[in-house]
């Protein structure tokens, strides 16, 4: 029974989480031909004495521009539900040819990441 319950709370944080995010932007660019064309997140919790929450945002990146780019990434911001910041993890790829995509996985683990209400991302690129 506390399997099941903690499935049905986790999924209905995924939904909410995923309601808070319908209103931010589809891409996100920098402005150098690099664009995240898509992203989502999963919030696990774990009740036990050890906060060892995990919320991970994966999405996939492009290379939309005519040129390769080289040490090129992804920053996620995490906030609670109040907007407060919680922590900025980033991931990065060594080369993306035009027109490539990068999956990619970024983690917060810990006892702050079961607080996380939303989250921004942003892209970097040399």
């Amino acid at each position: 029974m506390l399997q099941v319950t903690a499935k049905v709370r986790l999924n209905y944080r995924a939904y909410l989480v995923a309601l808070m995010l319908l209103a931010g932007t589809t891409g996100c660019t920098a402005g150098t031909g690099f664009q995240v064309i898509e992203h989502n997140i999963v919030v696990s919790e774990y009740t036990a004495d050890e906060a060892k929450s995990v919320a991970v945002v994966r999405g996939v990146a492009r290379n939309t521009g005519a040129w390769s780019l080289e040490d090129c990434g992804v920053s996620v911001t995490f906030y609670d539900y109040e907007g407060n910041k919680l922590d900025v993890c980033s991931s990065s790829c060594k080369r993306l040819e035009p027109g490539e995509n990068w999956n990619f996985n970024i983690e917060l683990k810990g006892q702050a990441a079961w607080k996380v209400g939303k989250y921004s991302i942003t892209t970097f690129s040399k």
